[in-house]
């Protein structure tokens, strides 16, 4: 019995962590869709990534009237950690996204102006 128990816990150990592996910046690309909280009130939130060139993340808010392009994308592979600033031209306000890529969420906080909250977003998939 000892040898099944022993057997079974070095299969778990030896299992290739590929669920646990952070994403790489190609699992970035897209859409991505959710909600931040700033001042207590949950208002929807949407934006884009992508790669212009290779190794470099760019993107946008997707905002009404017109996009807001961001100004610097960061992203760590080993931490999942991911950072995105923008500047909307036509108010003046600086957005600070800081966040965690976490599968198929970024979670994390926004600033806005002077309004920070929570931000949870959720990546577009489609299958088919």
């Amino acid at each position: 019995m000892h040898w099944i128990s022993l057997g079974l816990a070095l299969s778990l150990l030896t299992q290739p962590a590929s669920s646990v592996r952070p994403p790489d910046r190609t699992a970035l690309h897209g859409t991505w869709s959710g909600d931040w909280m700033p001042n207590g009130i949950w208002q929807a939130i949407t934006i884009e990534l992508s790669e212009d060139k290779p190794g470099v993340l760019t993107g946008r808010f997707v905002t009404r009237p017109s996009p807001i392009a961001f100004s610097k994308v960061s992203f760590d592979g080993k931490t999942s950690a991911i950072v995105i600033d923008a500047n909307d031209q036509t108010s003046g306000k600086e957005y600070h996204l800081v966040g965690k890529v976490k599968g198929t969420e970024i979670i994390g906080t926004l600033t806005v102006g002077d309004a920070t909250g929570k931000i949870r977003l959720i990546k577009w998939t489609f299958f088919g």
